[in-house]
């Protein structure tokens, strides 16, 4: 039996970004190359992007792998610019920079978990549908759960290598739901070597339409 991940974040999850948070002030407190202008950018950049982390990642006005897939690549690149910002004002990289690696680590160790867990969920899905879609769009959590997009009931496939533009009805309103929208798209389309399912975005004119946009 799978478990589900819930849209928001648990209160363990909860717990890790508050103590990194926390962490996170005790090394600008301690760290005299914080008060370089370069670096204090960086640092409330990283900030920042850590903020985002405590909101559930529905995204909005479509949902793409890129974006719900990159919250914590987001983070990274941020760390990126904070050491960046630190080597061009001298610090050294290992003894400055290491405490604000581990302070990151429970984040990243909860990524890996949910990221696995979503791999193999995803691809359990995909076994029970008999789907040649596979479903690439991280973050989603439960393919099972309501997804966050609003009352949909149209998929548009247009960009394929198919010969025409296919659309065929939302029956639901679960990730499955758009899951098994987009395998009927993509079967009917002809293109067998588009099969990952990447972005699901509205369609600006058209009412309670979705456009699927897929990779290989």
């Amino acid at each position: 039996m799978t478990r589900a991940i819930p849209l928001a974040w648990s209160p363990a999850d909860a717990a890790a970004l508050e103590q990194v948070q926390a962490t996170l002030d005790h090394w600008l407190i301690t760290t005299p190359a914080a008060d370089q202008p370069a670096v204090a950018r960086a640092l409330a950049h990283l900030r920042t992007t850590l903020g985002r982390l405590g909101r559930p990642p529905g995204v909005a006005p479509g949902v793409s792998a890129a974006l719900t897939g990159g919250a914590l690549a987001a983070v990274d690149q941020a760390r990126l610019a904070v050491e960046a910002a630190l080597a061009a004002g001298g610090e050294e990289q290992p003894e400055v920079c290491a405490p604000l690696r581990q302070a990151l680590e429970p984040l990243y160790v909860r990524e890996r978990d949910a990221f696995a867990w979503e791999n193999h969920h995803f691809n359990q899905m995909r076994r029970e549908l008999g789907a040649l879609a596979v479903w690439s769009l991280f973050g989603a959590g439960d393919l099972r759960a309501p997804h966050p997009l609003g009352p949909v009931s149209r998929l548009l496939y247009r960009v394929h290598w198919g010969p025409v533009a296919v659309e065929r009805p939302i029956r639901g309103d679960t990730w499955l739901d758009l899951y098994r929208a987009a395998e009927a798209c993509i079967r009917a389309s002809g293109d067998r070597h588009h099969l990952f399912i990447e972005e699901l975005m509205p369609v600006a004119d058209r009412v309670a339409t979705l456009e699927l946009r897929t990779g290989s």
